[in-house]
């Protein structure tokens, strides 16, 4: 499996019991027009990696005198 693959199956590992019921239920009810990356719960886990991902932090160094 792919990263991108991982990443969405981790997504809706970490849903709640409400959470993915409404999954189930929008995915089942849209069919091919739901796309679990466009949802907003999905951007709000991306954006919580990115900024736990030690990558993604920078830090600048201070100058001492």
């Amino acid at each position: 499996m792919d990263q991108h693959t991982d990443l969405i199956r981790q997504y809706i590992s970490s849903l709640s019991p409400n959470e993915k019921k409404a999954y189930d239920i929008a995915k089942s009810h849209l069919e091919s027009s739901f796309d679990v990356e466009k949802s907003i719960g999905f951007k709000v886990f991306k954006e919580k990696l990115a900024s736990h991902s030690p990558s993604t932090t920078t830090t600048s160094p201070t100058s001492g005198s």
